[in-house]
């Protein structure tokens, strides 16, 4: 199953309260989401389960960063930026 197809849409994005990632579409093995800082540094790790919504990002500053989404060998980044 491939993360970066239907799975991990994020909105709102921008946002300036917090994310919101729909896991509906995986199946299978949970699938973990980490958030990164644009120099790499994690600011959050979170599992997520077939049809779970993960809501995230309140406690994050103003600024850009990555949300990596990991299944299995799947790989996939998204863009965030919170006002």
């Amino acid at each position: 199953n491939n993360p970066g197809q239907e799975e991990g849409t994020v909105a709102p994005n921008p946002t300036t309260d917090e994310f919101q990632l729909m896991g509906r579409q995986w199946t299978g093995e949970s699938a973990t989401a980490r958030i990164l800082d644009l120099s790499g540094r994690e600011m959050g790790r979170y599992k997520i389960q077939a049809g779970q919504t993960l809501r995230f990002g309140r406690e994050l500053k103003a600024g850009q960063y990555m949300l990596e989404i990991r299944q299995g060998t799947e790989k996939v980044v998204r863009k965030l930026l919170k006002l």
